[in-house]
């Protein structure tokens, strides 16, 4: 189905036409559109800077039905662009890419030292290995997230990755190729 509207676009304040198909948005009349609305105002998608899809509970496998679920969600709620620091396990590549979904975009498998994250989530490796792991998950995807503090042993949060094999990932993840590799811890 294809909708038409004609209302103020913000910030511009102009108004504008706009033409949409499922998930998709045209400045150039499409055929065929029925007008929803005339009038108001238009604000651009909404983007989510950072949800865990797919999960129920943080620390449980990433599920096909929630992620989907969670999708659906998404895009009810306004949300055009999802930007997932990390996941249960890798996202699988429909997520994201089908009618009906928000963009996605991701940083592959959180980087942890092991034993300092949820148990069976992200790339939890030796200390000395996270900023080959860092930049291996920021080569697959543009960036990482490094799991810089965790739970200590008195329940507080203390820093998990060393300063110096911090600043060792951060480096490595900049040497990447790729434009915009960057780490987010």
């Amino acid at each position: 189905m294809t909708w038409h509207i004609r209302a103020t676009v913000l910030p511009e304040g102009v108004a504008r036409d706009l033409w949409f198909t499922e998930d998709r948005l045209s400045l150039e009349p499409l055929p065929g559109a029925r007008t929803l609305h005339e009038g108001g105002y238009v604000v651009p998608g909404l983007v989510d800077v950072h949800t865990h899809p797919g999960t129920v509970a943080i620390g449980e496998p990433l599920d096909d039905a929630q992620l989907r679920a969670d999708a659906d969600a998404h895009v009810r709620s306004g949300t055009a662009v999802v930007r997932v620091p990390g996941s249960a396990s890798r996202l699988p590549t429909w997520f994201g890419e089908g009618p009906g979904h928000p963009r996605v975009v991701q940083a592959g498998l959180p980087v942890a030292v092991a034993g300092r994250f949820f148990p069976g989530w992200g790339r939890q490796v030796p200390v000395e290995e996270v900023p080959e792991a860092a930049a291996a998950e920021a080569a697959a995807t543009g960036w990482c997230k490094l799991i810089a503090d965790w739970f200590a042993d008195d329940g507080s949060y203390a820093q998990a990755i060393p300063d110096d094999v911090m600043a060792a990932a951060v480096k490595a993840v900049r040497s990447i190729p790729s434009a915009g590799a960057k780490a987010s811890p």
